[in-house]
């Protein structure tokens, strides 16, 4: 998926909005990110909720017609593998919500909050 990978991050970095050309507008280091979690060893042994989105990601007017369905088939996976990286994780759908559920779903977001705190509390003798 080199090239597939190369143009995610281009759009990415340049979705098509007037913040492209401003070189002071912050971007992310994709490939920085994903490097750390790569070195960053296992996950510690904390209670962990996934939320997963139902929609499709918007895609920028930048990126190739055919790389939004290759990230729409890859997605599942992943988010099933966040799901397999702990015991008893809960795996969470915010019906109608694209990747931002935090906004399209605020209530089921601070759910999985409170059940995820609640988690210890709750295992305590």
């Amino acid at each position: 998926m080199g090239a597939d990978w190369a143009a995610y991050v281009e759009a990415l970095r340049h979705p098509g909005t007037p913040f492209d050309a401003d070189r002071t507008f912050e971007q992310v280091d994709i490939d920085g990110g994903v490097t750390a979690i790569d070195r960053g060893g296992p996950l510690p042994p904390v209670p962990v909720a996934v939320l997963s989105k139902t929609e499709p990601f918007a895609a920028p007017p930048t990126m190739s017609k055919d790389l939004p369905a290759k990230l729409e088939a890859a997605w599942p996976k992943a988010q099933q593998a966040l799901v397999g990286m702990r015991p008893q994780t809960p795996h969470l759908l915010a019906t109608g919500s694209d990747h931002y559920v935090q906004l399209h779903d605020p209530d089921l977001t601070i759910a999985a909050v409170r059940l995820i705190v609640d988690r210890p509390a709750a295992a305590r003798p």
